[in-house]
């Protein structure tokens, strides 16, 4: 992702304007991220002409004393970064100002203003073309590039005799289109698909051996919440139809295809949704019973990416404002680098509907499924039990780094791995159709595990769904198994703050906090220490655009516990594991991306000093917490729900304990009021 400076300003225009970025694409080698990037931009034949005539003016000023100069200067200063890397950037600073300064005189003694305008910009640039499409073999379901408003393009193709009729379109951005009338577009315009991807199968796990031993529940059990699934069919008796509002879709009707009924997967899933702990004493998580909507609407196999993408628009639209946790516990082959098309999809509907998905990781060892890589949506691995009673990540069990950077899955959950040799046996179970115990692996049966986490932190502390989503992340990487534990006791080492509010572009706030310090005298001089440690977790939906393409997540949030020093400036105390750079000192583009996980949605950064408190010297003892928030492209002052979650951790014994005394004003006292439908 490259920052605001490094885009070009001036060689490309649009109606005599800075140019108009519609969309991105990352450049992979042998499934790795470069780093390069293709930038997309709007243009007319007019903007063409301007763009190859400021090109050749910077032709005719190429100069190759110029070059020469430049190169030198560029060599001496490289040499002397790479002699004093290891110091701070105020130590090459002043050389780098000297040397900058030499290359504007000699610029402006040579009469070429002109050219440093266009050079800056044009140095990086590889190569520039114009694309249309070619034609396509298949049919596909495709977006458009954003270069007028939906509808627009809609008429204009009936205009030029392409009909596309509303069946074939979901919110108004996907359409499903054979492949004559895809071809059609692209003979009569032949820039204006942004994105084709083939209609994929959605699938469901099987199920392995039953138990003849059936799980009764009692009637009329208090219900800690309830959570949307949308899976295949179910059947429930022994006291579980209690607990479920079901509702059944009848299959398509496409000819040559039957669709046959599954009556399973839907069963098992929303089984330990509603009682995990009735049925896996030994895999309790002490949450109690949740009540389940279960729209059955796959079959046994597979069916098509649209027609689930169609359906579940629906079903989200008209239950949204009373069921806001959905488990889609789905698998599908994923072969995109970045997000998938129903990942794009699912981000979308979960910003729209202010709902959260709960999506299984898929059973591809080192894949994601096709819709698990939504970066707005909590995606679910699995982990066994093996011989020595340990939980580890299951061999089948799909992650990836989304864009080489987004890390799926955000958590895991307990399944069973058959394949595993050191597999303990001692399965975890659900209840199939029949009634009846049975074991699966497969993260479908990890997710309904998260989904409950979620619901119960939603409805016992009246948390958003952004907080939800941070503290699922934060305690995952602080857990040494994966496993986050949400049952939160009254440890006196560890405290959790969650912070949740609203931000848009360009906003900047401060927080004074009083955090702990104590003193340490070392020849003859008294110095502050820090006795705490931190790890902070965010996170926010992101807001998706066409007009970024692979520039998918461009909002960038910053949680910051800052320090002040002798002089009132305040400085980031976060030090990363793996680098020595410091957020808004010395650390890269690259290093932001990569470290501090700059624009990431679900961005977890933990001290290197987490496991083991340092107690950092500090000038003073007054801390705050600062909050930033930007955007790449400045191009909305959209404001977005956010939540971070910080996890106090405290170095010496006791130091945490007046905490909420001494930060009473920032606190909410709120006192938590169970919802009358949770008593029913």
């Amino acid at each position: 992702m490259l920052p605001k400076s490094d885009r070009p300003k001036n060689i490309f225009q649009y109606n005599n304007k800075k140019p108009q970025q519609i969309g991105s694409n990352y450049i992979f080698i042998n499934n790795k991220i470069q780093d390069k990037i293709d930038l997309i931009y709007l243009c007319s034949r007019k903007d063409i002409e301007i763009t190859k005539r400021n090109i050749e003016v910077l032709i005719n000023l190429w100069s190759n004393e110029l070059i020469k100069f430049i190169k030198e200067r560029q060599n001496i200063y490289y040499f002397h970064k790479e002699q004093i890397s290891n110091k701070r950037e105020e130590d090459y600073k002043g050389l780098r100002k000297k040397l900058n300064f030499e290359i504007d005189n000699y610029i402006m003694k040579n009469n070429l203003k002109l050219f440093k305008k266009y050079y800056e910009e044009i140095y990086e640039i590889g190569f520039v073309k114009v694309v249309k499409h070619d034609s396509f073999n298949e049919g596909k379901i495709i977006t458009f590039f954003d270069i007028d408003n939906f509808s627009t393009i809609i008429n204009k193709l009936s205009d030029g005799g392409i009909e596309i009729p509303q069946e074939v379109i979901v919110l108004n951005k996907f359409i499903n289109l054979d492949k004559i009338s895809i071809n059609k577009i692209v003979e009569l315009y032949p820039f204006l698909i942004s994105k084709a991807t083939k209609d994929i199968d959605i699938k469901t796990s099987e199920s392995n051996e039953k138990i003849k031993k059936p799980i009764l529940i009692e009637p009329n059990l208090k219900v800690n919440g309830l959570i949307g699934v949308i899976d295949t069919y179910g059947s429930f008796s022994n006291g579980w139809e209690n607990y479920v509002e079901y509702i059944e879709e009848p299959f398509p009707k496409i000819e040559g295809i039957v669709f046959n009924k599954d009556y399973s997967h839907g069963t098992s899933v929303s089984s330990l949704i509603i009682g995990n702990d009735i049925i896996n004493d030994k895999f309790k998580d002490d949450l109690g019973i949740f009540k389940v909507k279960l729209f059955g609407i796959l079959p046994q196999g597979k069916i098509s990416m649209f027609y689930f993408m169609k359906k579940i628009e629906v079903i989200i639209k008209n239950n949204h404002k009373q069921i806001k946790i959905w488990n889609l516990s789905i698998d599908s082959e994923n072969n995109d680098l970045g997000i998938s098309l129903l990942g794009h999809y699912f981000d979308i509907l979960q910003k729209k509907y202010n709902v959260l998905f709960v999506i299984s990781a898929g059973n591809t060892h080192n894949q994601i499924a096709s819709g698990a890589d939504s970066l707005s949506a909590i995606t679910v691995g699995s982990l066994y039990e093996n011989t020595n009673n340990e939980l580890k990540i299951a061999s089948y069990s799909g992650s990836k780094n989304i864009f080489g950077r987004f890390k799926k899955p955000n958590t895991y959950e307990v399944s069973n791995d058959i394949s595993a040799k050191d597999s303990s046996y001692d399965w975890k179970y659900s209840i199939d159709e029949s009634g009846y115990m049975v074991w699966n692996d497969g993260t479908s049966f990890s997710a309904p595990l998260t989904a409950r986490k979620c619901c119960y932190l939603m409805n016992k502390y009246n948390l958003s769904l952004e907080s939800i989503k941070a503290l699922i992340n934060i305690l995952t990487e602080v857990s040494d198994n994966n496993l986050p534990n949400i049952n939160f006791n009254n440890s006196l080492d560890m405290l959790m703050l969650i912070i949740e509010g609203k931000a848009s572009p360009k906003d900047s706030k401060i927080i004074n906090i009083k955090l702990p310090t104590y003193t340490e005298i070392k020849n003859n001089f008294e110095k502050v220490k820090q006795d705490f440690t931190y790890a902070i977790g965010i996170s926010y939906f992101v807001v998706p655009s066409n007009k970024l393409g692979d520039e998918y997540s461009t909002i960038n949030l910053e949680f910051k516990i800052v320090a002040e020093n002798k002089m009132g400036n305040k400085r980031d105390i976060f030090k990363s594991k793996k680098t020595e750079k410091i957020n808004g000192i010395n650390a890269t583009e690259k290093v932001l991306l990569e470290h501090f996980k700059k624009y990431d949605p679900n961005r977890v950064l933990i001290n290197k000093d987490f496991d083991k408190p340092y107690g950092y010297t500090k000038d003073t003892n007054n801390f705050y917490i600062k909050l930033d928030c930007s955007d790449l492209f400045e191009r909305n002052n959209e404001t977005i729900n956010y939540a971070c979650a910080i996890l106090l951790k405290e170095k010496n014994i006791g130091s945490l304990n007046n905490f909420e005394i001494l930060n009473e004003k920032n606190i909410i006292k709120e006192e938590i009021i169970e919802h009358e439908y949770l008593q029913n």
